[in-house]
């Protein structure tokens, strides 16, 4: 097949992360990720982590991805230049080739028509095992694959997808996170937090709330006393009203962190619609400084 090359399917930065959810209700879902990158040899490779194994990979002046056994400090390759796959660490030692680059995908992150590049796999030495079939989106990666089971076929569909420090896909899902804007902080200086409401199904997700109060933020030490909520000393308006989610609602909240110790803390934001706490996240941070003896 002309006009695919290894690095068009397969991105390989840090911090690139795939989600992939089983077909067969109450299996695991699986993390795939670029979790570092690392010279062996004068070469930069990257750790990918997923499915059950753990490489450094590169691409090579040839343009094939090759993975790197710091033991035996040789390369192998992964895919080469020709569309032809060798899956990672296999006990089945089998081979895969590249059957379309026109193929046609369905699944939670949508409809793509045409441009899906299908990868098919032979039974290799497992009667019971390996994989059967993958398909990959050009510059996102792998969103589907399909294995062999002792139960039979089972299919991993990405659910979410982030290359390259941007989020490119994710199902339909509704999701509450708090984001700090540091993971350690000097003594008496302001932490800025983001809390997001993300809802990205087809119906709006509608939200009541008794007063004008819509979230609170609460910091604990590391003895689990509150030494922090946002909301004492406030006042709102004491109206019910609603607001409705269709794609990501944002709260920005500015934290004063003065006259708290140096030491280990959490941050725990939560929205104060009528069903209290049903959309909490917690993080951790620390101020720096000579912490408390134990």
């Amino acid at each position: 097949m002309s006009g695919a090359t290894p690095a068009e399917y397969f991105p390989l930065q840090t911090g690139d992360q795939w989600i992939y959810a089983s077909s067969q209700r109450g299996q695991d879902s699986q993390l795939v990720e670029i979790t570092r990158a690392e010279d062996f040899g004068g070469n930069q490779y990257f750790l990918y982590s997923g499915f059950g194994t753990q490489e450094w990979l590169r691409f090579n002046d040839q343009g094939a991805l090759v993975a790197y056994d710091p033991a035996a400090k040789t390369e192998r390759v992964v895919i080469s230049p020709e569309g032809v796959f060798t899956p990672f660490l296999s006990p089945c030692n089998q081979t895969g080739h590249i059957v379309s680059t026109t193929a046609d995908y369905k699944g939670p992150l949508g409809v793509y028509q045409g441009n899906i590049i299908e990868v098919t796999y032979d039974p290799g030495t497992c009667a019971d095992a390996g994989l059967l079939r993958d398909l990959y989106l050009p510059y996102v990666g792998l969103v589907q694959r399909t294995v062999q089971t002792i139960a039979g076929p089972r299919t991993y569909d990405a659910v979410y997808i982030r290359v390259g420090g941007v989020l490119v896909a994710t199902a339909p899902e509704t999701s509450f996170t708090l984001a700090l804007d540091n993971s350690s902080y000097d003594p008496d200086v302001t932490m800025r937090a983001r809390l997001a409401l993300r809802h990205t199904n087809a119906d709006p997700l509608v939200l009541t709330f008794s007063t004008g109060q819509e979230f609170d933020v609460v910091l604990r030490n590391e003895r689990g006393e509150p030494v922090y909520t946002w909301s004492i000393g406030k006042m709102f308006t004491q109206m019910v009203h609603q607001i409705q989610v269709n794609g990501e609602q944002n709260w920005e909240v500015l934290i004063p962190l003065a006259g708290l110790p140096p030491g280990r803390y959490t941050a725990k934001a939560f929205l104060s619609n009528e069903w209290k706490r049903s959309y909490v996240s917690i993080v951790g941070f620390r101020i720096v400084g000579a912490e408390p003896a134990q």
